[in-house]
This record gives C-alpha cells, structure tokens and sequence, in this order.
C-alpha cells in the first residue's frame, strides 16, 4: 500500500459495504434469492445465496467498486431494441 495516500480519502471513496459486500450486491442477490425460494420452495436456494455471497465478497476484496462498476455498464448496455427510432431509451416523455 502506498504510504502517501491518506486513509481518510481511501475510506470516503469506498461505497458503502454490508457484511463484505456493496449493499447493491448484497440487496440484488437477496432479491434474486428470495424469489427464487418463492417460486420453488426449495432449501437449495439458501445454499446458492452463500455461493453467490463468497463470490460477490472475493471480488469485493480486490476491488471493492467492482459491482458498481459492472451495474452502471449493464445500464448503458440494455437499451430499448428500438431506440434509434425513438430517439431515447425509454417510451416515456
């Protein structure tokens, strides 16, 4: 670790983390699961929480804006298949 970064800039330009994770990851898999456990009623789902879990945590260690960076790259990239005739990504006005 550099010596001439000051903590306090490292500690405010981190988002915000839950149990090792962003809190976007962590809502969106418990989201995800939750309805997964709904549709199927399967204790299964639980364990694939845990699995999504270490895999959000292992990429959160290394880089810990990593899912921000990849949901705001997913946003730009699921347009509306007909935006170039409307001129917009959505229908609205």
């Amino acid at each position: 670790m550099n010596k001439n970064i000051n903590p306090v800039f490292l500690a405010l330009a981190r988002p915000p983390m839950c149990y090792g994770v962003t809190q976007t990851y962590l809502i969106a898999i418990f989201g995800f699961s939750m309805i997964l456990f709904v549709i199927t009623h399967s204790f299964w789902i639980i364990v694939m929480f845990g699995v999504l879990y270490a895999i959000g945590r292992i990429c959160c260690y290394f880089e810990a804006n990593y899912f921000e960076m990849l949901f705001k790259k997913l946003q730009f990239l699921l347009k509306c298949p007909n935006s170039k005739y409307y001129g917009a990504i959505s229908f609205d006005l």
